[in-house]
């Protein structure tokens, strides 16, 4: 929609310097003004002219750049103007950082400490013992001198469950060791992302004042020169 009213703007132009053209050429007709003031004015319309397709090559690879963001193919993209369109008042005041949860890159590293807390807490489950209790352990499937037994007795299931871990502790603190250390580095990330939106957010909010500002004198300076225009239209 930006493009659109900069496209607007630049066929307005264009055709101000046309007018402008036929004006200067009355002019030179009538000894007003010389050759080089009529070529000038032409020079100025071919300089608003030359902007329209740079313009419209924006407003083209925009779309296409959109519809593929759309899964469609490359074509039109409906719109309203920008005129059309209102600005929240919370935008002078500031904006909420929770909003910042809404931004993707924000939302994609919260997500990813989240699964690195979770890894880390997995990797401690390593050091508790894992004991199975199976129908074979019952009383009635096994006689009592079966639950002693080396390989399928309850006894050597309980410790097998038991001092596995500590058999593997050197591997399971190491294992606890990364998860952590991914775990800092994915909260780090996530920190970074969050300050990196605020910057921009910002960022945005200062541009935003800095345009209305200058908004403000570009309407006094529009205002200052139509009434010159009229001035001297009156002579």
């Amino acid at each position: 929609m930006v493009l659109d009213y900069q496209l607007l703007l630049l066929e307005k132009a264009a055709a101000i310097r046309s007018a402008d053209v036929e004006a200067m050429t009355e002019l030179q007709r009538s000894n007003v003004v010389n050759g080089a003031a009529v070529v000038q004015s032409q020079a100025n319309e071919y300089a608003a002219r030359v902007a329209i397709p740079v313009v419209k090559k924006q407003i083209r690879q925009t779309e296409n750049i959109l519809s593929t963001l759309l899964g469609k193919p490359a074509g039109d993209i409906k719109r309203s103007r920008l005129e059309e369109q209102s600005i929240p008042a919370m935008i002078n005041s500031g904006v909420p950082a929770q909003l910042l949860a809404n931004r993707p890159d924000v939302r994609q590293a919260e997500l990813a400490f989240r699964g690195a807390f979770e890894s880390t807490n997995i990797a401690r489950t390593a050091f508790y013992p894992s004991l199975t209790l199976t129908a074979a352990g019952g009383f009635s499937s096994f006689s009592f001198g079966d639950w002693f037994t080396k390989n399928t007795g309850l006894f050597g299931n309980v410790a097998a469950g038991v001092f596995q871990p500590i058999y593997n502790r050197g591997l399971n603190k190491s294992r606890l060791k990364i998860a952590e250390a991914e775990q800092q580095t994915a909260y780090y990330n996530f920190q970074q992302s969050l300050l990196t939106a605020g910057q921009e957010v910002s960022d945005a909010l200062f541009t935003y004042s800095s345009v209305e500002e200058r908004k403000t004198f570009r309407s006094k300076q529009i205002q200052a020169l139509e009434k010159s225009v009229d001035l001297r239209r009156r002579f």
